[in-house]
Formats: C-alpha cells, structure tokens, sequence
C-alpha cells in the first residue's frame, strides 16, 4: 500500500537545507540526538525530528525545537523534501517509504564485537542479511525493505571499524571521524573527569536467539554485582538493551539507565558480556569487566563475532561467578582493566562543528 510513495518520493525535488533526524525505536538518543541539538541551532537550516511519538514531539516542540509525527501530513512532507536522512540504526528511524532520492546518512549506534548487518551468516538475522536462495532473497526484501537499504555515507574512527563497516554495510562513502556520541563522550569527559566516580554499570547485550538460556547467569552476576556496591557504597545502574525483554529482579535496587546517554566520568566500573558500549568506555580508560556464560555458543549459533573482537574476548571474559568474584575483589584493590583491542585514529574528526560540515558537503 505504501509502495506508490516510496516510487513517488524519487520524483519529489530535494531541498538541501531540510534534513530530517530519528532515533531508533523512537527513542531520542544517541548520535542523531548530539548531531540534531547542533545542527538546529543552524540559522539556515530546517531540522526536523521524525518519531511515531506523540509524547516526545510535544517534549521536542516545548523545548524549541522541530519535531513531526512520522506519517502525520506536515511530516510526510518534510520527509519528501528532505535532502539528507540522519539516524543512528536504519532507514526506519525516519521512514523508508519517503526516503526516495534522500542521502541516507548512517551514524550507527556503537562500534560492533558482535557482527552486523551484512556480514551476519548464521543465526535468525542472517535471513534478513543474507538469504540463500532467491525466494527468501524476495521474501527479505518484501518483509524487510528499510533493513536491506545501502546506506550512502558512514563513519569510522579505526581501522578496526574501517574494515567492518566496509562489508557490514557497503556503503558509497566512508568518512574518517568520531560519531557525534563519541565525541560528546569525549568533550564531557574532558570538562567533568574531576568529578568522583560512584557508580557501576551492568549492561548485558541483546541476543537475537536464545536469550532464555542466559537469564539465570544474568540474575547471577547481577546479585553479585549488587552486593559489591553495596559494600563499596556505589549505586548500581543498568542498562537493558532496547530489543530484549530482560526483566531484573525486585530485590535488586538499581536504576534503569540507557545506554546512549551515560556521563561516564560517574562510573567506577563497566560490567558486560559483549555491549559495544565497551568502547565508550574505552575511549575515556574506564576499567571493563566482561563477563557470560556462553560466549562459544553465541559465537557459534547466535551471529557470532568478529575474529579480533573474539580472540580478545577468549583472553578476557570471565565464566565463572567465583571467578567474578575474584575479579571484583581484585578490581577493589586497585587494579584497573581498561586496554582496548582498537586504536582510535588521532587523525579522525573529533568535534561536532567539523562532524557538521562534513555532512552539509555531500
């Protein structure tokens, strides 16, 4: 029914001042939210934010600035005109079927252990990425069109990243620089590091298959968690990934955070398994503890990782709860965990003004 748009939005003229933003899930974060904020205070430009939620348009518009309710009459038509579609995960945080003619401008929402996209083989997902036979070839595209959408323009900050984002997306350009997050990250860290770190951070990754065999571990490692803070006297924040249905137990008091807009300088330390969220933490030399129960398994039947990424895991994931225990305790006494396996480039572009130019030339 909505094919007859998309074919007519490659008709529509392009106006190069209007861009239009989103979020994945219609959640207002992450890179798209950094690059939006900036981009609004522009004097010649239209910014538009596309969501499906009523509640956070009225937010965005009470706090100045444009937002449009993605197949709302004033919406559409600012998604036909747009020249330039930013967003943090897929053509679908705007809307794919206006999205005809537009720059498709990927700013992804964190940088992968775990393989993405087109260079996921096995698992659920590889049936959307890569489908084996012409017939789930239709079926992926037909059920699935704004997943199976070549982005125009990425971003990269490593060769590490340069050389996924290459095959995991094949995209017509890539640019040599840090995501608008990670140079937010960058930018608070550097003007708030004197403030005294109180907090620890429990963020388990989504699995797109069985997620069921890990909730015990999890509850496991959460309580253990737990108890450390309370001994050490930090508050326990944790982070759920969007697409799970994880659900902590009541006898734990936390608070439900998200992940795409941490002040890091108020962590002590980073618990996970295989959260790319690692990397922020990285970025800033924040200690990682990282911890599960079933790294082969998802490696082997869940989409698997990248070699590098699991060869460093291998060394370092921890599989037991004594030996969490252990790790805390050692953690506690001083010891810090916080070398990375990536080397950011130094010659990436590291500031939102220049992140900004860099897109207004394409």
């Amino acid at each position: 029914m909505l094919g007859p748009i998309y074919i007519f939005s490659f008709l529509i003229p392009k106006c190069d001042k209007v861009w239009c933003f989103g979020g994945f899930g219609d959640k207002y974060s992450d890179s798209s939210q950094i690059l939006f904020e900036f981009a609004s205070k522009k004097n010649n430009f239209i910014c538009v934010w596309i969501t499906g939620s009523k509640d956070l348009r009225r937010k965005l518009i009470s706090d100045g600035y444009k937002c449009e309710l993605r197949y709302s009459i004033k919406g559409i038509l600012y998604q036909l005109i747009s020249k330039k579609y930013i967003y943090s995960c897929y053509i679908s945080d705007i809307n794919f079927w206006t999205s005809g003619g537009a720059i498709k401008i990927n700013l992804w929402h964190g940088i992968p252990l775990k393989k993405i996209e087109h260079d996921i083989v096995k698992g659920p997902l590889s049936k959307v990425f890569n489908p084996t036979s012409k017939f789930s070839y239709l079926c992926s595209h037909l059920i699935y069109p704004a997943t199976n959408v070549i982005s125009d323009v990425v971003f990269y900050s490593s060769e590490y990243e340069r050389k996924i984002y290459e095959t995991a997306f094949k995209p017509k350009k890539m640019i040599k620089a840090f995501s608008p997050r990670n140079i937010s990250i960058l930018d608070k860290y550097k003007t708030e590091s004197s403030t005294k770190a109180y907090k620890v951070l429990f963020a388990p990754t989504w699995r797109s298959c069985g997620v069921e065999l890990n909730y015990e571990f999890n509850d496991a490692i959460i309580t253990e968690v737990y108890n450390f803070c309370k001994i050490k006297k930090l508050k326990l924040d944790i982070s759920i990934h969007p697409a799970s249905n994880y659900m902590v137990k009541d006898n734990i008091q936390y608070t439900s955070v998200s992940g795409g807009n941490l002040k890091l300088d108020e962590y002590e330390l980073l618990i996970t398994d295989f959260s790319s969220i690692c990397f922020d933490f990285f970025l800033v030399g924040k200690s990682v503890l990282f911890t599960a129960n079933d790294l082969d398994l998802y490696n082997n039947s869940d989409r698997g990782f990248y070699r590098d990424a699991y060869e460093f895991l291998e060394k370092n994931i921890i599989t037991e709860l004594e030996a969490l225990r252990v790790n805390l305790d050692t953690y506690s006494s001083g010891e810090r965990y916080s070398e990375s396996f990536v080397a950011f480039d130094k010659d990436a572009i590291s500031n939102v003004e220049a992140f900004f130019g860099a897109i207004e030339c394409l």
